[in-house]
């Protein structure tokens, strides 16, 4: 078993640490030396939580040297996944390869109604999502057009993803050149940039308490958390429908990390 730090650090925890994150920065230096395993932060938008978990998790990068940084329930749907996998493959480069993607498609409304994201669609946002960000981090030059996301942005064409011809982009005396280093080319199929340092990509960890999320996650091969809002009873139940989709899908439990997070009482 394994053990790490979940932090909110909305306004309210700020005041009570004097308006300063510093307190929170020094336990995670104390935490790096203990050996715990991972220091996370929640993405909420208001009274709960930070609204740039990213940026909290590249100060403890900068702070630390083993313990692994990231976010707990970052929410893609709230903006365009590409732009997290841009940030979350520099946090992966800045911690020489500790970045945790923790992600959820949101659980409180009023979150996505201010940044006009339909409730009833972030099921689909998020799905779409992840698959979005696992692609950038794994393909060169390629194009997707979705329900809700395309890449590049006005991209069009069948739905999916699509690489581009081999024969677009290779010459005898260039070898691969990206398409955006082209010259004055529209880019109609790119590449995200850095890569991550870890192969193939960073770990993303799904939190959800819906059964057709998380039987989406196992059946993706994403590790699964469990959030700190439910009770006991609903944790063992949300890690059974996780094993039984892992079983479904041919995966072994030992493959995928299993994540429990629970609150300071």
């Amino acid at each position: 078993m394994r053990i790490g730090l979940l932090y909110g650090l909305g306004p309210d925890a700020i005041d009570a640490m004097g308006g300063s994150y510093r307190p929170a920065l020094e336990q995670i230096e104390e935490a790096d030396r203990l050996g715990l395993d991972s220091v996370l932060f929640e993405e909420h938008h208001g009274a709960r939580g930070c609204p740039t978990p990213g940026a909290l998790a590249g100060a403890a990068a900068a702070r630390t040297r083993t313990i692994r940084v990231g976010s707990l329930d970052r929410q893609p749907v709230l903006e365009f996944p590409v732009g997290v996998a841009e940030d979350w493959a520099v946090l992966d480069n800045l911690s020489r390869g500790r970045a945790i993607l923790g992600v959820s498609p949101g659980e409180r409304p009023g979150e996505l109604r201010a940044a006009g994201v339909p409730w009833d669609e972030r099921e689909g946002r998020f799905r779409e999502a992840v698959d979005l960000i696992r692609t950038s981090w794994t393909q060169t030059t390629f194009q997707f057009t979705g329900e809700h996301y395309q890449f590049p942005l006005g991209a069009s064409g069948p739905p999916g993803f699509r690489r581009e011809p081999a024969d677009a982009w290779v010459s005898p005396d260039a070898g691969f050149v990206e398409q955006w280093r082209r010259g004055r080319v529209s880019p109609e199929f790119l590449s995200v940039t850095p890569r991550p340092v870890q192969l193939p990509h960073p770990p993303i960890w799904v939190t959800a308490c819906r059964r057709e999320t998380i039987e989406w996650a196992a059946g993706r091969g994403l590790p699964y958390v469990a959030p700190a809002f439910l009770t006991e009873d609903e944790v063992r139940n949300s890690i059974d429908w996780y094993r039984e989709a892992l079983e479904a899908a041919g995966r072994r439990p030992e493959e995928v990390d299993v994540v429990v997070a629970r609150r300071r009482s």
